[in-house]
């Protein structure tokens, strides 16, 4: 029995729970979205009433064109009215003034939940003006031209509870503009007439009075029997037009006193004067505006006697400009310089008076009057003062610089063992590795073909505030060239060994030499066998002398004719090799005659991030 009674609980607070979800789901469910507010503020009746009915809203004929005057805008617009069936707490009402002409004003009444929801949405995003009155706690938010009340009507527990209004405020400024200038033409017409009237009146009562005195009694009674309409003005109205004159008067001199305090910088009295015309107007945009901008001067007066703002979000543009001219001339000391370093730091300050009391102050320089010139940069108007709200504050920003760099010179053969990359890296100190600046010489190199040169690099090793830079150019690149033909004028292949950077040409040179020396031995010894021939007195021994001189004599006449042979051919590779090495080159060689080459490059820009340091 125990575990069917607790299972009956349970189940219990299970439906609870479950109703209570179901509640809060209900509560949500009918809330309308800020964009479908916007869409009925800007869409035609057609589209409105597609929109409302596919989200389940009904039509109510019997309500539409009725009166809301208590929302105070008395404007020439229909009025429409949707109600929403399925809201928990009663049903949602959407109320729309709509005018062919001009965008709608929307009020939606809805319930406390649907309400605050919409209430934080805008809050999120926007800063509202919040203002509680006897029976109303209102909140209005300015977004664009567009204005969104949020009406609690306290102790009323109608429809009209918790109200939104959303409607264009020039649009609505300019209709009640042209109503109140339509009434103001009424109402002067009406005191035309009234003055009018009140001088036949008086006319009236004066040749009374007149035709009494002079006992011309029919004529003072015709006279005051005319004048007895002078007793059906309306003295309530008087009063009540006369009350509205007081009040625009008090807020325009209000205004007057307002400005012209502004202009003596009494912003906090000024700022009471205005918010005393928006106690007797709420609704006066004019005296909104100048709330709005004294509050942001007086929150500025206030933050710029203790706060200092960063220079760089103060006046972007002038530290951007200033800061990429100190790297270009970084960048020119750099360059001029083959090796050198620089330690420094450049303070720029501006105080409330916009002084520019900016300084540098250099460490450590191996270049002559750098500080000079360092301070020189920060004198040409560059560096503009800081200042919010026309009033000038005080503003810092750090620039540190720490530069060391050197220059190498290296060289590249082509029929050395291993890449240019190897050549480069090894020239490379160690902190300044760079596989980025090896890949592109390589594939320059590639893509000018160099085949049989010798190239000569310049590498510019930096460190700049702890980040590795490097700079690589190439400054002279040497390829043989047809004069080699007159190195296989002295020995055969010689020529092409040197055209070919000395790939090719050692089996000519050594079998020219061979060649050569079969020759020469060969003849040397074919004299010596013929002298035997001479002074042999052998008979049989002579003859074998002279075979023999006669053999090694054509011998040498073979070898030196394939030594003479190949002497001349190697001229003449030499010579073409030559001519084609130039050839292949030349476009690099012309390149190089107007300056060195930049194969490589670190921007100081991109690597001197964390030179910034704000105060």
């Amino acid at each position: 029995m125990q575990s069917v009674s607790r299972l009956f609980n349970y189940a219990i607070i299970i439906c609870c729970f479950l109703i209570n979800s179901f509640i809060l789901v209900a509560q949500n469910d009918n809330c309308i979205e800020p964009k479908t507010i916007l869409t009925l503020q800007n869409s035609q009746f057609d589209e409105i009433r597609k929109l409302l009915n596919t989200n389940n809203w009904s039509f109510y004929a019997s309500s539409t064109n009725e009166n809301f005057e208590y929302f105070d805008f008395p404007i020439n617009y229909n009025v429409v009215h949707w109600e929403h069936r399925n809201s928990y707490y009663g049903r949602d009402r959407i109320i729309l003034y709509i005018n062919d002409k001009d965008p709608n004003m929307i009020i939606f009444q809805t319930s406390y939940e649907c309400f605050n929801n919409l209430l934080q949405y805008y809050y999120k995003d926007h800063k509202g003006q919040s203002e509680i009155q006897e029976d109303l706690i209102l909140t209005v938010f300015d977004i664009k031209e567009l204005t969104y009340e949020f009406r609690e009507y306290k102790n009323n527990e109608s429809y009209i509870q918790y109200s939104i209004l959303v409607y264009n405020t020039k649009v609505i400024e300019e209709e009640l503009k042209r109503i109140a200038e339509e009434e103001e033409a009424i109402r002067l017409a009406e005191l035309e007439a009234e003055r009018k009237k009140m001088e036949m009146c008086i006319g009236f009562i004066n040749n009374g009075d007149t035709y009494f005195d002079e006992k011309k009694y029919e004529l003072a009674l015709e006279s005051y029997q005319n004048a007895k309409s002078c007793d059906e003005f309306d003295i309530r109205n008087k009063i009540d037009k006369t009350k509205t004159i007081i009040k625009a008067n008090k807020i325009k001199q209000l205004k007057s006193e307002g400005d012209q305090l502004i202009e003596n910088k009494k912003y906090t009295i000024a700022l009471s004067k205005f918010e005393a015309v928006l106690k007797l107007d709420y609704r006066n945009k004019y005296a909104k505006d100048k709330k709005r901008t004294l509050n942001e001067i007086i929150k500025t007066l206030s933050e710029r006697k203790l706060k200092t703002f960063d220079y760089s979000l103060t006046n972007e543009s002038s530290y951007q400009e200033y800061r990429n001219n100190l790297h270009s001339t970084l960048n020119d000391f750099i360059i001029y310089n083959k090796n050198g370093n620089l330690n420094f730091k450049v303070k720029i300050e501006f105080d409330t008076l916009g002084n520019n009391i900016t300084e540098a102050l250099v460490y450590k320089s191996s270049i002559e009057k750098f500080g000079d010139e360092l301070k020189e940069s920060f004198n040409n108007n560059i560096l503009k003062p800081s200042s919010k709200k026309g009033f000038y504050i005080n503003a810092k920003k750090e620039l540190r610089f720490n530069c060391i760099w050197q220059t190498n010179q290296m060289k590249y053969k082509t029929w050395d063992r291993g890449s240019i990359a190897k050549v480069i890296y090894d020239e490379m100190p160690a902190y300044s590795k760079n596989k980025k600046a090896n890949r592109l010489s390589i594939d320059f190199l590639k893509n000018n073909n160099i085949e049989n040169s010798t190239c000569t690099f310049e590498l510019k090793d930096m460190k700049i505030n702890q980040k590795d830079l490097i700079s690589l150019k190439l400054l002279d690149i040497k390829t043989p060239g047809p004069e080699c033909a007159l190195y296989s004028v002295i020995m055969p292949g010689l020529g092409t060994l040197k055209a070919t950077n000395w790939k090719h040409g050692w089996g000519t040179f050594g079998f020219s030499i061979f060649t050569a020396g079969l020759a020469i031995g060969s003849k040397i010894w074919s004299d010596i066998e013929y002298n035997n021939y001479l002074n042999e007195t052998d008979a049989s021994k002579r003859d074998d002398h002279y075979e023999q001189a006669n053999w090694l004599n054509k011998s040498a006449i073979v070898c030196g004719s394939i030594s003479a042979t190949i002497y001349l051919v190697d001229i003449i590779l030499a010579l073409n090799k030559g001519i084609k090495n130039k050839k292949r080159t030349k476009k690099l060689r012309n390149l190089l005659d107007k300056g060195p080459i930049e194969l490589y490059k670190d921007d100081i820009k991109m690597y001197a991030k964390d030179a910034d340091k704000a105060f």
